[in-house]
């Protein structure tokens, strides 16, 4: 169900409709898993998106094979959400699309092991709401950051920018 959403600038948006929002918005992509990454110790921010950069790439290479990065539109796309828990450690959530049935998520989950902490993957279950629980990072005080070769579609609007590739017509780019 594609429901058309659009934020006229004069149009004000409760802050409690984010993260319906967000997982509106997140519902436009196909997601293979939703992920729990927990760091072990406590790590500055920077070295966290580092780490998950490494294992995202290692993912990429298993599924797209180690030349991945020259071809525009392969990886696998994700959206995360992070958070600190109580004792301090940055904690992520994740939806990760594009993963094919075969990689084993046992490997996935001895990986983060290796490189930082704890993990949980499980398969994508869109009756679960995972994408409406990533938009309460939003109202926590957390980030949520999309990578991978997303595309947009133009159901979202902002005023008179629309997020596609291409600009609309009489919008300045």
């Amino acid at each position: 169900m594609n429901r058309r959403i659009s934020f006229q600038e004069s149009q004000i948006v409760h802050v409690s409709q984010l993260p319906e929002i967000w997982g509106h918005f997140l519902s436009e992509w196909p997601w293979s898993w939703f992920t729990t990454h927990t760091f072990r110790d406590e790590v500055h921010p920077e070295a966290a998106d580092k780490t998950w950069g490494i294992w995202v790439h290692q993912l990429n290479r298993q599924i797209f094979g180690c030349r991945y990065y020259k071809r525009s539109a392969d990886g696998v796309t994700w959206a995360r959400g992070s958070e600190y828990q109580r004792r301090g450690a940055l904690h992520f959530h994740a939806l990760i699309g594009r993963v094919p049935d075969w990689v084993r998520r046992l490997d996935w989950l001895d990986q983060w092991d290796e490189l930082a902490g704890f993990a949980r993957i499980e398969p994508y279950d869109a009756s679960k709401g995972a994408r409406f629980y990533l938009g309460k990072y939003v109202l926590k005080g957390g980030e949520v950051d999309l990578g991978g070769p997303l595309t947009f579609s133009p159901l979202y609007s902002f005023g008179e920018v629309v997020a596609t590739p291409q600009p609309k017509r009489g919008v300045p780019e």
